[in-house]
């Protein structure tokens, strides 16, 4: 029997526990930062991340600055995230970044997902597995992405389909600062 693999799987599974049963519930972000910082999650200033969010492998997850991620989100860090600056992810989003290949045994694989700069995504979307969306791109509510979003393209549906462009003046800043949340 082989001791690192298994020592291993128990440090990912207790750093499983400890953010999502744990840190997850602090209603104050400044601490819930400080944990996700030491699991080794990359934060800008200004971003913040939501109450009840799962995170699943924080090294994997990069937030720009003034990032804002709501709250009972769903971030799987194994594949790894980029989330841009000034980037806006609505309430209970799910960002998957792996999956199983169901041709070769169920083998596991992942895939990055890039989050360009100025991008909205809608509630409740889900991005899977290698999702590239590019700057001030809008994902609507519910919609289901993988797949590769133009700039300024505006995508709904399930399969998320482009139908519009996003007509917009200019780079603006987020600027949300809950006490709570």
């Amino acid at each position: 029997m082989k001791i690192k693999p298994i020592l291993r799987r128990m440090k990912y599974d207790l750093e499983y526990i400890l953010l999502n049963q744990v840190v997850r519930h602090i209603p104050f972000w400044t601490i819930r930062r400080f944990f996700y910082r030491a699991m080794g999650m990359t934060i800008g200033r200004g971003s913040r991340i939501g109450i009840n969010t799962i995170v699943v492998s924080p090294r994997g997850i990069t937030l720009g600055e003034r990032a804002i991620v709501n709250e009972m989100c769903y971030l799987d860090g194994r594949g790894g995230i980029r989330i841009g600056n000034d980037a806006s992810i609505s309430f209970g989003t799910t960002i998957i970044t792996a999956a199983h290949d169901m041709n070769q045994g169920f083998t596991c694989y992942s895939s990055k997902t890039d989050i360009g700069d100025h991008v909205w995504i809608g509630a409740r979307a889900i991005l899977l597995d290698g999702a590239d969306v590019g700057s001030y791109a809008v994902l609507g509510a519910g919609c289901v992405f993988k797949g590769t979003a133009e700039p300024y393209g505006v995508y709904v549906g399930n399969p998320a389909k482009k139908v519009k462009t996003r007509a917009t003046s200019g780079e603006y800043t987020m600027d949300y600062h809950p006490f709570f949340r």
